[in-house]
């Protein structure tokens, strides 16, 4: 017998939430894996970066745009950032009834077969939730950890820098500081870092893993009946800041032209 609620919830839309762009390569993903479904997605970027932001200001932020994209017909909510996911993924997931995935968990499981001396490069919010470590410590006492924050690489793609040489003077600079701890596989624990996937593989000659794969395979894996089929896919696009700008920018991130942006500034009071 068909059920009705479940013909809804197929309807319903896929919501991604970051505190700029990061999230979009998640959401570049969804659409390659998930191709039949509406994506939401909301970018807090007058207030990015959240990285440099205490934990109450992150939870406060993120529980009323939360509660915005509810209001849009969603059916899961995907924290497209670890900043967000570190601080917020609790009282969000008290505050709402729907699925909501976070980031981090699906980056541990991945982490942890890797018996390697890892760096995770992360937000300063994030390092300094220890979320990773407690996570991972719990699992492997002896895994080799080391921890670096890495400011520029969120401000070049907020700023939507684009220029190949910056991008590699930014990574040069990190990997002055990094060197020294032979590193040798890297983590790239902040979606905004993945935008320098590429070069940080090129001029460090490591191997390189990020937390978007392994978050989108959760989210195809758990989403199974509420998954939409022969659907012809809407997107839209909310940015707290200007939407030209966010256009301009999630444009080439995306690969994509003329997509829907709309301003969501009477959120940010």
């Amino acid at each position: 017998m068909w059920d009705k609620n479940l013909k809804f919830q197929k309807n319903k839309s896929i919501a991604i939430f970051d505190s700029g762009f990061g999230g979009l390569f998640i959401m570049k993903e969804i659409i390659k894996v998930l191709p039949h479904e509406d994506v939401i997605y909301f970018g807090d970027n007058i207030r990015a970066p959240y990285g440099d932001r205490s934990e109450k200001e992150i939870i406060k932020h993120s529980l009323r745009i939360a509660d915005f994209l509810n209001s849009l017909n969603i059916k899961v909510l995907i924290l497209g950032c670890n900043t967000i996911s570190a601080c917020a993924y609790k009282s969000l997931k008290k505050s709402l009834k729907i699925d909501i995935f976070e980031i981090i968990s699906p980056s541990v499981k991945k982490i942890l077969k890797l018996n390697r001396k890892i760096g995770i490069l992360a937000t300063k919010a994030t390092i300094f939730s220890k979320i990773y470590q407690r996570k991972i410590l719990k699992y492997n006492k002896k895994m080799d950890l080391s921890f670096f924050s890495c400011p520029l690489f969120v401000s070049l793609v907020e700023k939507g820098v684009f220029d190949e040489k910056i991008l590699e003077e930014a990574v040069r600079y990190y990997l002055k500081n990094i060197e020294s701890k032979k590193i040798e596989i890297f983590f790239l624990g902040c979606t905004h870092y993945i935008f320098f996937k590429e070069i940080l593989k090129k001029i460090s000659n490591k191997k390189i893993i990020d937390s978007v794969l392994e978050c989108v395979e959760e989210v195809k894996n758990n989403l199974k009946e509420k998954a939409s089929f022969l659907n012809i896919p809407k997107y839209m696009f909310y940015t707290t800041k200007d939407k030209k700008e966010f256009k301009r920018i999630a444009e080439k991130i995306l690969q994509m032209e003329d997509i829907n942006v709309r301003e969501k500034k009477n959120i940010i009071n």
